[in-house]
């Protein structure tokens, strides 16, 4: 298993910050905060509303120096879940974080059938078998909220900030770059290669917009429609900045 995993989870809410009292205590592996390290199923299994957005939130997990409990599909899977389902005591409470299969959709069903008398556990199990295997990640510990990923994402930002800084401050391209800013008729005319001072400026600003996007994307979804969620603040930005500027 890799050190550093990328989980999704869907909700009506942006969580920034995972609740690990989110789930019930009778869930399949427990109280804690479910999530699965399938985009794909996430976007499947999540729930739609006319008067709610749906987010999926994706979250960057550091596995190291963690407990961690895999199941797969067997009976001890099939028992921890039968348990967990009917208040038992959570054998793996003090585990940081379960890994194992989601149950198929008539799970409930199944365990009703159980406790009736009509099935047995091994006739139980092989209905909860039924179906394609996805997994299902349960975070446990606030130990796995932040990961190095995040803490080397800020640095970088700050870094990237001071470059800027010096970059318009200090070297001739920005000079220029502030010169034309001002007035472009100007700098024209006192010889800055206007041309050349535009062209360098959206290669600076496509790169720093990338290098911002890949950051954005190491823990949220990426996806061509998430740019209306910033687009009165763009407008907003371009207003009080000028609407001249380059």
């Amino acid at each position: 298993m890799n050190d550093t995993i990328k989980v999704f989870h869907t909700g009506f809410g942006i969580i920034e910050t995972p609740d690990l009292k989110r789930g019930r205590a009778n869930a399949d592996f427990g109280q804690g905060f479910y999530a699965s390290d399938n985009e794909e199923f996430s976007r499947r299994w999540a729930k739609y509303r006319k008067d709610r957005t749906t987010y999926i939130s994706s979250y960057a997990l550091d596995l190291s120096g963690l407990k961690i409990r895999s199941f797969q599909r067997d009976e001890d899977w099939f028992s921890y879940l039968y348990d967990n389902r009917y208040h038992k005591e959570d054998r793996y409470q003090d585990y940081d974080l379960i890994i194992g299969p989601i149950a198929n959709d008539t799970i409930y069903d199944t365990f009703g059938i159980i406790t009736s008398g009509i099935l047995d556990r091994e006739q139980a199990m092989e209905l909860l078998l039924l179906g394609k295997e996805y997994r299902q990640i349960v975070l446990r510990t606030p130990n796995l909220i932040l990961t190095n990923v995040f803490l080397w994402s800020v640095p970088t930002a700050l870094l990237l900030m001071l470059a800027l800084s010096v970059v318009l401050n200090r070297t001739d391209l920005g000079r220029q770059m502030r010169a034309l800013a001002d007035n472009a008729m100007l700098s024209r005319v006192i010889g800055i290669p206007v041309d050349r001072v535009h062209d360098l400026t959206w290669i600076l600003v496509g790169g720093l917009a990338g290098v911002g996007g890949a950051l954005w994307g190491i823990y949220t979804t990426v996806n061509p429609l998430m740019g209306w969620f910033t687009l009165l603040s763009v407008f907003a930005a371009t207003i009080l900045g000028g609407m001249t500027s380059f």
